[in-house]
């Protein structure tokens, strides 16, 4: 699904990431990551259904929140990192350098995912 922006459309900001944004919810693959009971989370999905996810970072997910009235993904940075190592094979410093290039450098739109942790950047 593309919507229409000012700026470049969704499946171009796509293509120029590595790190893939889709609309395509696949709730059963992460429903239990967050510690909310069942039926909390399925009132979740209902709400935030169609949130733009980061493809391959569904264990990292830790919520759902806001952003310019539009529906966000939140998920954990360091998570995210750890992914990358044990997943990827990559060092942490390789992984640290993919994230802010192809994850946190990526906009999206308004409903870009959140990503919170305790990492910094040291070149910001």
């Amino acid at each position: 699904m593309t919507e229409e922006t000012d700026g470049p459309t969704h499946e171009a900001m796509r293509k120029a990431s590595a790190c893939e944004y889709g609309r395509e919810t696949d709730w059963d693959s992460i429903i239990g990551v967050p510690d909310v009971s069942t039926e909390r989370w399925e009132e979740l999905m209902e709400v935030y259904d169609g949130c733009l996810m980061a493809d391959g970072f569904e264990e990292a997910l830790v919520g759902f929140g806001t952003r310019f009235n539009s529906p966000v993904t939140i998920y954990d940075l360091n998570k995210c990192l750890d992914i990358l190592v044990e997943r990827d094979g990559m060092s942490y410093d390789e992984a640290q350098e993919y994230m802010d290039f192809n994850v946190l450098g990526a906009y999206v739109g308004e409903e870009t995912p959140i990503f919170i942790g305790d990492y910094i950047n040291e070149a910001s």
